[in-house]
C-alpha cells in the first residue's frame, strides 16, 4: 500500500508541476500582450511560448505513461493470482494445431521461437469506424534464457506494416510470450514479472497511439502449472481482462 501511495503522490506532484508551468506560460503571453507594444516582439514571445507549451505537454504525457505503467505493476503484484493448471500446454507439440484452431496464423519460426498472430475487429471498442486488435503468441524455445527476443519486435513491425498496407489500422496489440521453465527460481520469477503496458510515441497531431500489452507465461511442467504475473481482482482496463482471459484459454 505504501508503494501505491508513493505513486499517487508522484502523480499529483507532476500534475501540479505541469499545471504551474502552463499557468506561467499563459501569464507570460498575457503580460506580453499588455506591456509590450512591438508586434514583432509579441509574436516571438507567443511563438516561443507555444513551442515551450508543446514540449511541456509532450514531456508530461511521457512521464505520466511511465507512472501509469508502474502503478499497474504495483497494483497487479499486490493482488497477484496463483499458478494456473496446464491443459492445452501440457504437450508442446499440440500447441501449433490448437493455436490454429483458435484462428492464429504462423508468421515466423526458427530454432529460437515461433510467432503466431491473429487480427480481429476490436471486441471492446465498438465505434463506427474500424479499429483492429492484433493478438500475438510467441512460443519461445526453452533453451533461450530470456522471454524477450529482438527478432520478435522486428516481426511484429512487419505484421503492422502488412496490415497498414491493407488499410487496417492496429490500435491495440496483446502479446503473450510462453516458455517452458525447468526451475522456478528468483531469476525466472523476475523474468516472468517483466510484463509491459506501452504506448507508441505520442504527439498532438497523432493522438491515437497503439497500445501494447505484453505478458510472459512460464510453463512449469514439474508442477503442471503455468506461472505469470496477473490478477483476477484488479483490472487496469477491459483490454487487460480480455488479455488474461484469452491467455487462460491458451493454457
Amino acid at each position: 500500500m505504501n508503494d501505491i501511495k508513493r505513486i499517487n503522490r508522484k502523480f499529483l506532484f507532476n500534475l501540479l508541476g505541469v499545471l504551474g508551468l502552463v499557468i506561467a506560460i499563459a501569464f507570460g503571453m498575457i503580460a506580453a500582450n499588455i506591456w509590450i507594444e512591438d508586434f514583432n516582439i509579441q509574436f516571438l514571445i507567443y511563438l516561443f511560448s507555444l513551442i515551450l507549451l508543446l514540449f511541456v505537454i509532450t514531456f508530461f504525457k511521457a512521464k505520466m505513461d511511465r507512472i501509469t505503467q508502474l502503478s499497474y505493476l504495483v497494483k497487479i503484484r499486490a493482488n497477484q493470482g496463483g499458478p494456473i493448471p496446464m491443459k492445452h500446454t501440457k504437450n508442446p507439440d499440440d500447441m501449433p494445431e490448437y493455436l490454429k484452431s483458435l484462428g492464429y496464423e504462423l508468421f515466423a519460426q526458427d530454432l529460437e521461437h515461433a510467432l503466431y498472430h491473429r487480427l480481429n475487429r476490436d471486441p471492446i471498442d465498438n465505434r463506427t469506424f474500424k479499429r483492429y486488435l492484433l493478438e500475438v503468441v510467441v512460443l519461445v524455445n526453452q533453451r533461450q534464457n530470456v522471454f524477450y527476443l529482438e527478432q520478435v519486435d522486428q516481426e511484429i513491425a512487419k505484421i503492422q506494416q502488412k496490415y497498414l498496407k491493407e488499410h487496417m489500422r492496429i490500435y491495440r496489440m496483446l502479446i503473450t510470450q510462453m516458455k517452458e521453465i525447468g526451475i522456478l527460481d528468483d531469476h525466472t520469477k523476475d523474468q516472468i514479472k517483466e510484463i509491459l503496458f506501452l504506448r507508441s510515441n505520442w504527439d498532438l497531431f497523432r493522438p491515437n497511439r497503439t497500445v501494447i500489452s505484453t505478458v510472459n507465461v512460464g510453463l512449469y511442467r514439474a508442477e503442471s502449472a503455468a506461472v505469470m504475473l496477473y490478477s483476477d481482482t484488479y483490472r487496469p482496463s477491459l483490454y487487460y481482462e480480455y488479455h488474461i482471459n484469452e491467455i487462460k484459454k491458451l493454457i
